[in-house]
């Protein structure tokens, strides 16, 4: 470009942009327009697209890649809607992109920095970020706004499938047999559930905690604070499982980094440089505008055409400042002998300087080592002698720490007036991350596939295991129902062996009351014979016709003949006799018929006291010669809900045993009962040998038995101990071998 003053035309020197220079306002004005042209061609290099529009969205400027991204010609979208153009009137999300473009249009300061989604021509979603600007007029009054963006698809896109990714990996390290633990120097951040399956805690057991304190032996401390400096590590140690015992365990370690943190194993993308470089571009950005109020101060007193074009000029380098501020990329313009001429401070801080002053006139050869210098050299002469550019080629390369980077880099020659090169433009886009993100995509892929593959082969072993355990439940079952039907066989015995414990005594006991009530009757019979000659003869008398008077006479002489008087206090006694035997045999079928109750019997209420005294009835003949009973019976004892024929049972086998222990000696037993809240205690107590020490842990076991050979099975103590169980109650024995055995039997009121 070039500009006239008001005596002759001047040849304008170009300048590189951010430079000063002393010579005249409209010297000035020619370096700015040179450096617009310069700023223009940065824009193309730089991929990013300005859009214009006003405050009713209607589009009034489209440059730079607008079109290569957007696929709309500048003549298909100027005076067009920004909503019927390249805005979707609803983003993908779900998000209203109408209402934010209307209020970014009344308030462009507000939303100075945002991310959307916009549509190309063809109807393709992209994601772009943007920077917006207020335009103002003379009177600083809002008349649209300027809109600087780049295209950031890949990186959403990138970070979507990252996100996905680590779910997927997330879900997969659940399932894989490897415990996985992420921490912060040594701090627990997170782990997943094999970990908790192997050292015995729960997550929330140990986030927040200390590994090498819950987890680790001491002596190990001192090689893990070691590994914890490592990027990656492999080793062995022993881990403290909750329980206490000691565990080895091989450790694979990995550095990564989450949000500002370098922790083991897990790591995120870290967008912190990018608002550190956003930042940083503001400064530049504030830096420019300073320079251009000192150089607009030099230039107020020209007046006319002269203000008009420079308004014209400062407004375009407001926008051309403002794209290059919001370009979060390496950028820098080198002469044809490689030296760098300017750069902007992205660019700057890569080479490790502060200022730009400390990297003009240097060459690669200053900042890198000898071999990237030398690649880089060798395409800028490349460049310089073919006038072909490199366009988006992937370059290794090292920043001032020594990092490895990876940069996208396109190189373009600049042509002075006369069409020849003189310098080159460079851009380096930083694509570490991306590039990092796509091996770990990768790896997280082969990983995946790995644990997929061991997860069929797992299946495949449980199926066959399923089917052997099937095959052993159906065995099982079968074993189950034989044991069921032995024991029922076991319980059958042991019963008939206790009604053959009873058989005898109880035959002999019905046979005593039998005897006297036969003998009641035999003596019935014969005083019946003797008063039935006074009965013929009252009803022989009765028929007759004589006077009364000589009835009763008659009568009164045969009762004294055949003692009728003495005959019938007899039959009166001998009823008696022959009720109390009848009693006698009632009590003793009673006790029978309440120990043959047991089959199917439903919950009742019974009086314990009653059910004691019937198995006492038929015990007696067991016990009546030799053995004193001696009952404390707690009088207000409660009825109980129970099984009367089951704790019959019960009662008679604890009872059989204490007759049995006392053996040939005159012996007693004590039956005491008593209330403890809402618990019934029945206390059967006898004097006899007592239990040995050997067998007081054994007698509540099935077919154990101190008895000789033929008088039981061994189960008698074991029903008991089931029945009591059953009733949810418990049963306690105290026993001194030689002096005798306690039962204490507690059983609850009611049953819940």
């Amino acid at each position: 470009m070039k500009a006239v003053d008001n005596k002759n035309k001047r040849k304008a020197t170009r300048k590189p942009f951010g430079t000063a220079t002393d010579k005249s306002a409209n010297q000035d004005f020619v370096t700015y327009a040179e450096e617009e042209d310069y700023y223009r061609q940065i824009v193309q290099i730089a991929n990013v697209a300005i859009v214009k529009f006003n405050k009713d969205l209607l589009l009034t400027e489209y440059t730079g890649n607008a079109e290569s991204i957007f696929g709309y010609k500048k003549e298909e979208v100027i005076g067009k809607k920004l909503d019927k153009t390249i805005v979707p009137r609803t983003e993908s999300t779900g998000r209203n992109l109408v209402t934010l473009i209307k209020k970014l249009a009344q308030s462009p300061r507000t939303f100075e920095f945002n991310i959307n989604e916009n549509i190309t021509k063809d109807g393709r979603r992209i994601w772009m970020q943007w920077h917006n600007s207020e335009i103002r007029d003379n009177r600083n009054r809002l008349t649209g706004t300027l809109s600087v963006g780049i295209d950031i698809s890949n990186l959403i896109n990138t970070e979507i499938a990252l996100k996905e990714s680590e779910e997927r990996f997330k879900t997969l390290s659940d399932l894989t047999f490897e415990g996985i633990i992420i921490h912060d120097n040594g701090i627990i951040l997170d782990c997943n559930l094999s970990f908790e399956r192997q050292i015995g805690y729960e997550r929330t057991e140990l986030i927040g905690k200390n590994l090498l304190h819950l987890l680790v032996p001491p002596r190990y401390h001192k090689i893990m604070r070691q590994n914890f400096l490592k990027a990656t590590t492999q080793y062995e140690i022993e881990a403290i499982h909750k329980n206490g015992t000691h565990i080895p365990v091989s450790i694979e370690a990995r550095k990564a980094k989450i949000g500002n943190k370098i922790v083991r194993v897990a790591a995120v993308r870290n967008i912190g440089d990018l608002k550190k470089t956003i930042k940083e571009l503001d400064n530049y950005k504030n830096h420019l505008e300073e320079l251009v109020l000192k150089r607009t101060e030099k230039i107020k007193h020209q007046s006319g055409e002269l203000k008009k074009q420079n308004d014209i000029l400062q407004f375009e380098r407001n926008q051309l400042r403002t794209i290059i501020d919001n370009i979060p990329d390496l950028i820098y313009i080198k002469d044809k002998e490689s030296r760098f001429m300017n750069a902007n401070k992205r660019q700057i801080r890569h080479l490790g300087k502060r200022r730009l002053k400390d990297i003009i006139g240097k060459t690669d050869f200053d900042f890198y080592e000898k071999p990237y210098a030398l690649e880089y050299h060798k395409d800028e002469k490349q460049i310089l002698k073919t006038g072909k550019p490199v366009i988006a080629r992937e370059e290794p390369t090292v920043d001032d720490k020594g990092k490895v980077m990876v940069l996208l880099t396109t190189k373009v020659p600049l042509y002075d007036k006369h069409g020849k090169i003189n310098s080159i433009v460079g851009i380096g886009r930083d694509i570490t991350e991306i590039k990092n993100t796509e091996n770990k995509l990768r790896e997280r892929s082969e990983k995946i596939e790995k644990l997929n593959k061991k997860l069929q082969e797992s299946n495949n072993k449980l199926e066959v295991a399923n089917k052997i355990l099937h095959e052993r439940k159906e065995e099982i079952e079968s074993t189950l129902e034989q044991l069921k039907n032995a024991q029922s066989q076991l319980v059958q015995s042991e019963k008939m062996a206790s009604l053959g414990i009873l058989t005898a005594g109880i035959a002999h006991e019905i046979n005593n009351p039998v005897n006297f009530v036969y003998a009641g009757v035999n003596s019935l019979m014969k005083d019946f014979d003797d008063i039935r000659p006074v009965i013929e003869g009252i009803k022989s008398l009765s028929s007759k016709t004589e006077n009364a008077e000589k009835v009763l006479r008659n009568i009164e002489e045969l009762k004294k003949k055949h003692e009728f008087d003495l005959a019938y206090a007899a039959i009166a006694e001998t009823l008696e006799d022959i009720k109390i035997g009848a009693s006698r045999i009632g009590e003793i079928v009673a006790g029978l018929s309440r120990f043959s109750r047991m089959e199917n019997e439903k919950w009742k209420s019974a009086d314990l006291h009653e059910e004691i005294d019937s198995v006492l009835i038929l015990l007696k003949n067991k016990y009546k010669h030799h053995i004193e009973i001696v009952k404390d019976y707690y009088e207000q004892l409660p009825r109980v809900m129970c099984h009367p024929g089951k704790l019959n049972q019960a009662f008679l086998n604890i009872i059989n045993n204490a007759i049995d222990a006392i053996e040939g000696k005159k012996g007693i037993i004590t039956i005491k009962t008593g209330l403890n809240a809402d618990r019934v205690n029945i206390f059967i107590k006898d004097n006899g040998k007592g239990i040995a020490n050997k067998d007081k842990l054994k007698i509540f076991d099935p077919f154990y038995t101190t008895k000789e050979v033929g008088c039981g099975v061994g189960l008698g103590l074991s029903i008991t101990y089931s029945i009591i169980r059953e009733h949810n109650g418990d049963i306690k024995v105290n026993s001194v071998e030689g002096k005798g055995t306690e039962f204490n039997i507690i059983i609850p009121v009611k049953q819940s």
